[in-house]
């Protein structure tokens, strides 16, 4: 992974738990936001080759993965500059 594309990753993530920290205003829990962004962080290229059935896996696989991101960011990317161990 590109450290840009990391740093990224790490500002969506802080916005998109920031928004479930605030479901009563939102109304976007941690399950409807990785719903909604999992079929586009967990994409397939279609190859001709049942890309269609292991894009629909990835998709669930993906809401679990993305939702997990979301409650438990804090421990995912930890410290001032979470990105400094990788610099």
């Amino acid at each position: 992974v590109q450290l840009g594309n990391l740093a990224i990753l790490l500002k969506l993530f802080s916005f998109l738990h920031l928004l479930t920290q605030n479901t009563r205003v939102t109304k976007m829990t941690a399950e409807n936001l990785s719903i909604c962004f999992a079929p586009t962080l967990f994409r397939v290229r279609d190859d001709g080759r049942g890309a269609a059935m292991l894009d629909a896996l990835l998709h669930d696989r993906g809401k679990m993965v993305i939702f997990f991101m979301f409650c438990d960011l804090e421990h995912i990317f930890v410290g001032d500059d979470p990105l400094a161990p990788l610099l």
